[in-house]
């Protein structure tokens, strides 16, 4: 779980060590492949009237335990409440 607290801009790096693997933030437009050895990175901005949780998956079968492969990234505004997911 990854917790953004009134995020404007967020940085990511990921990294594979083994296959080829996919991220896909739910409801974004966050698509990035992963491919072992390399460090993907990117920027997202999520946004601002969205708050709540939304789901982080790999969006590439990459073998047994695939179904496993999710977060879920939780947006937390503070001030007003914002209606939920992405």
């Amino acid at each position: 779980e990854i917790v953004l607290r009134d995020p404007v801009r967020v940085t990511f790096r990921v990294y594979s060590s083994d296959v080829i693997h996919g991220l896909h933030i739910v409801g974004s437009s966050v698509n990035v492949m992963v491919f072992p050895g390399y460090v993907a990175e990117f920027v997202w901005e999520p946004p601002k009237d969205v708050s709540g949780e939304t789901l982080m998956i790999c969006h590439e079968y990459c073998g047994i335990g695939h179904q496993l492969m999710w977060s879920k990234v939780v947006i937390e505004r503070s001030g007003a409440k914002l209606s939920g997911g992405g």
